[in-house]
């Protein structure tokens, strides 16, 4: 930094104010990166949830072109249900507590 090497009082006052602003800033960039990284993964849990219901709708499917009742009663109503209980949770959470993302659904 050319204000390094200055010797007035002027630019030494300068350089600290500066110094100074630059730890502030990178404080809180590290606060920012840390809740972008927590809603980050927030969001792709939610991801994760919507592709085990659909893995779960195609498998309900096929027990249906095979005839498994008791696999398509056990989807139908357990785990597709449970699933999509847990899918409003985590978005309903999710837009409360989100501050620097925004889950759009597509």
């Amino acid at each position: 930094m050319a204000l390094k090497k200055e010797k007035d009082k002027a630019s030494k006052e300068r350089l600290k104010e500066l110094v100074k602003l630059i730890n502030s800033l990178e404080k809180e960039y590290a606060d920012l990166e840390e809740i972008w990284k927590r809603e980050k993964s927030v969001v792709q849990g939610a991801q994760h949830l919507k592709e085990e219901l659909e893995q779960a709708k195609a498998d309900l499917e096929a027990a249906h072109r095979n005839n498994d009742l008791a696999k398509m009663s056990e989807l139908q109503y357990g785990k597709i249900p449970e699933l999509e209980t847990k899918i409003t949770e985590a978005e309903s959470a999710n837009m409360e507590d989100m501050t620097l993302l925004r889950n759009k659904g597509y």
